[in-house]
């Protein structure tokens, strides 16, 4: 007993440094978010950015206590936003939040709010999210915006059914082999207006409300997932000079329709089954070719439901 050294007058323990007091905003949040939280700010080196919002580059935990790290990150309601993440994870029943081991860093705006963490066991979590009933896989158009734009790293991402035009969950976990230095930049975040319907047989999601969130990249999914599918059965029937006429026309004219019909693609589909749908004129160029993409638009969605 003689031999432990006694610790300096005024200096806390690792306890001490992350202890919430009794009345603190969260000290009787769910403590598997707040062991995550913890974690953060205890592992929190020059190597990482663990909890950059709290810490900057050059802070660590002996410079600032974790009461004093989560107060100034809840001065942008950052932690808030941590726990709304965590209630509808936690809500899902898919245990993703168990997965995540240090969260780094945090953000919120109107288009989005959540955060970039590191995670383990990657593809056991990928899994769970492909077979979850809450969950579907995102086409590559929904998670665009998540690919090379954060840590130059690739991501598959799935969307909560939270109901069309609600806000709901966008986790998207780093693909294998596009780890850095530092692991993967995993990025889980609230959608102010989900877009999700229905899961197809590979898991991929069936898309509504989507003009709110797909302007941007609608081009993207009509032509690739829609006009390329009906024009590859028919192109004998067109003329070489054509075929880019008649894609690029084509599709403007899905996507102008699909943003004017609340963004659903059954609508679309109904829309354009109709014989006498407003087309674009450079199909009635070719002769027979409005009627074989009624009949292909026809089984649209059926066809998406069994294929993507």
């Amino acid at each position: 007993m003689g031999d432990t050294p006694e610790r300096p007058s005024g200096v806390m323990d690792d306890a001490s440094r992350e202890a919430l007091p009794s009345g603190h905003a969260f000290a009787d949040a769910d403590k598997r978010m707040l062991a995550v939280l913890r974690r953060s700010y205890r592992m929190k080196t020059a190597e990482n950015d663990n909890l950059w919002e709290a810490f900057g580059a050059d802070g660590r935990p002996s410079q600032i206590t974790f009461v004093e790290a989560m107060d100034k990150m809840e001065e942008r309601k950052l932690v808030s936003m941590v726990q709304e993440v965590y209630t509808r994870l936690d809500r899902t029943k898919v245990d993703i939040f168990d997965h995540i081991f240090a969260i780094t860093n945090l953000y919120r705006s109107d288009s989005s709010w959540g955060f970039l963490c590191a995670m383990t066991d990657v593809p056991i979590a990928r899994e769970k999210l492909m077979k979850s009933p809450q969950f579907c896989r995102d086409l590559p158009a929904g998670e665009a915006t998540h690919q090379r734009s954060e840590r130059n790293q690739e991501r598959a991402c799935f969307r909560e059914f939270s109901g069309i035009g609600h806000p709901g969950l966008h986790v998207c976990l780093v693909k294998d082999g596009q780890q850095n230095e530092r692991g993967g930049y995993h990025n889980v975040h609230i959608d102010p207006h989900q877009i999700a319907k229905e899961k197809t047989k590979r898991c991929s999601c069936w898309y509504a409300g989507i003009q709110n969130h797909f302007r941007d990249v609608g081009d993207y999914i009509i032509r690739s997932f829609v006009v390329k599918k009906v024009l590859k059965g028919i192109t004998a029937r067109m003329p070489k000079e054509l075929e880019q006429i008649i894609e690029d026309s084509l599709t403007k004219a899905l996507l102008t329709a699909l943003l004017s019909v609340s963004g659903d693609f059954d609508k679309l589909e109904a829309k354009f089954s109709d014989p006498n749908a407003a087309l674009p004129a450079s199909v009635d160029l070719v002769p027979g070719l409005r009627k074989a993409l009624v009949a292909e638009l026809r089984g649209l969605k059926q066809w998406y439901m069994e294929n993507v």
